[in-house]
């Protein structure tokens, strides 16, 4: 298989485990006990983002392993952010509350967690970026100092 056809399917691989992660952040706002349904559900989602992102990291190469991880918390989280964002949106319409059920927002009341993970994303995929893009830089500085 071509190196192009290999990224292809990494990226590809990649943006489904994104999706995952961001359903095992959003499910973090269910209002449910922690064990076992809370934890079951984080856990049927967490597996396929786990594999897809093995996956990624098989075509791309492990090499970039930890940038990738750090790429898909980040958007796992901004999206996981903008959908958060929506739903407030929509509740603060006076027409969209009265079309839901009464208890429709006790459902997804576990605020704590939800933002807690989401929090969890932001910092885990910046500090991967970040430390990527150091290891690079050195890595980058090192091969210039051979060359002198």
């Amino acid at each position: 298989m071509s190196k192009a056809v290999r990224n292809v399917f990494g990226i590809i691989a990649l943006v489904i485990s994104g999706f995952f992660f961001y359903n095992v952040n959003l499910l973090a706002f269910l209002n449910q006990s922690v064990w076992p349904i809370k934890t079951v559900v984080v856990a049927v989602f967490s597996i396929p983002a786990i594999v897809f992102l093995l996956i990624g990291a098989f075509c791309n190469g492990f090499h970039k392993f930890w940038r990738d991880l750090g790429i898909v918390l980040l958007s796992a989280a901004a999206m996981s952010a903008l959908v958060i964002l929506s739903f407030i949106c929509i509740l603060t319409s006076p027409d969209i509350a009265k079309s839901l059920p009464p208890d429709f927002t006790k459902m997804f009341s576990a605020v704590f967690s939800g933002f807690t993970c989401l929090a969890l994303y932001v910092f885990a995929g910046l500090a991967l970026v970040l430390t990527a893009q150091g290891r690079r830089k050195a890595a980058e500085s090192k091969r210039g100092q051979r060359l002198l």
